[in-house]
C-alpha cells in the first residue's frame, strides 16, 4: 500500500513538471496576441469626377470681376463664381440669376451643393433695394472631402458610440492607407469616415490589426452628410 501512493505521489510530481511549461505558455499568450497596430484603408470606388477638380476652373476671368464675400451687387451688375466662368447677375426687379436659374426670394443659402454637375457655396441676402450681399462664397476648385477621423483616446457613451478625447484629422480626396501604433497595454482605435463632398460616392473602409483583417465594410451610397465608423477596445 505504501508503495501505491509513493507511486502515485511520484507520477503526480512528474506530471505537475511536464504541464508547468504549458500552463506558463497559455498564461502568456493574451499578452503577446494583443495586436500592436491598426492599419486604415479608405479607397474611393466611384465618384463622379476626381474631388478636387473641376473643368470650368480659371484663374482670371476676362468677362468681368470674379465674386467675394462682402461684395454688395446692385440691380444690373454681375461678377463671377471663383474658379468658373459662372455669371451671377442681379436683374432690374432684384432677381439673383445664377446658372440658368432666376431666384426672386430674400436669401439663398447653398453649401457644398452640386448644381448641375457643379459644386457650390453660396450664402447671400437681398436687400429692400433689391441689391445683393454675398456673405459666404466658395471655390469651384474644392468640391470637398471626406473627413477621416483617427483616435486611440476615447470613451463610450451610455448609447454605445465613441466620444473623441483626442484625434488625427485627416482630409482625404484619393485614396488613403496608414499604419498607427496601439498602446501594448489596451489597445483601442476609432475610427469615423465623413462625407463633406456634395457627392454620392462608392466607398470601402477596411481596418487591419497586425496585417490582418479586422473590419472590411463597402457603402456603395455613401450620400452627402453620411458617416461610416469602427471601434474596437481591449482592457
Amino acid at each position: 500500500m505504501k508503495m501505491l501512493v509513493t507511486n502515485c505521489r511520484f507520477f503526480l510530481l512528474i506530471l505537475t513538471v511536464l504541464l508547468t511549461p504549458l500552463v506558463l505558455v497559455g498564461c502568456g499568450e493574451s499578452e503577446e496576441n494583443q495586436p500592436e497596430t491598426a492599419t486604415v484603408k479608405v479607397e474611393i470606388l466611384s465618384s463622379p469626377n476626381p474631388l478636387t477638380v473641376v473643368e470650368s476652373v480659371v484663374e482670371n476671368n476676362p468677362n468681368g470681376p470674379i465674386c467675394k464675400a462682402g461684395d454688395i451687387l446692385q440691380s444690373g451688375e454681375n461678377c463671377f463664381y471663383p474658379g468658373t466662368d459662372i455669371e451671377m447677375s442681379v436683374l432690374d426687379d432684384g432677381t439673383l440669376k445664377i446658372l440658368n436659374m432666376f431666384l426672386n426670394t430674400r436669401q439663398i443659402h447653398f453649401e457644398n451643393t452640386s448644381i448641375n454637375g457643379t459644386p457650390i457655396t453660396l450664402i447671400a441676402q437681398r436687400h429692400n433695394d433689391n441689391s445683393w450681399k454675398i456673405e459666404k462664397i466658395g471655390d469651384a476648385g474644392n468640391v470637398g472631402k471626406l473627413e477621416l477621423l483617427v483616435s486611440d483616446d476615447f470613451i463610450w457613451d451610455p448609447d454605445g458610440s465613441p466620444t473623441h478625447n483626442t484625434e488625427d484629422i485627416f482630409s482625404i480626396t484619393e485614396d488613403f492607407e496608414q499604419t498607427f501604433p496601439l498602446d501594448s497595454n489596451a489597445p483601442r482605435l476609432s475610427v469615423k469616415l465623413i462625407n463633406k463632398t456634395p457627392y454620392t460616392l462608392s466607398i470601402r473602409l477596411t481596418i487591419l490589426l497586425d496585417d490582418e483583417s479586422e473590419h472590411d465594410e463597402s457603402e456603395n451610397e455613401f450620400t452627402p452628410g453620411s458617416a461610416m465608423s469602427y471601434s474596437f477596445k481591449q482592457e
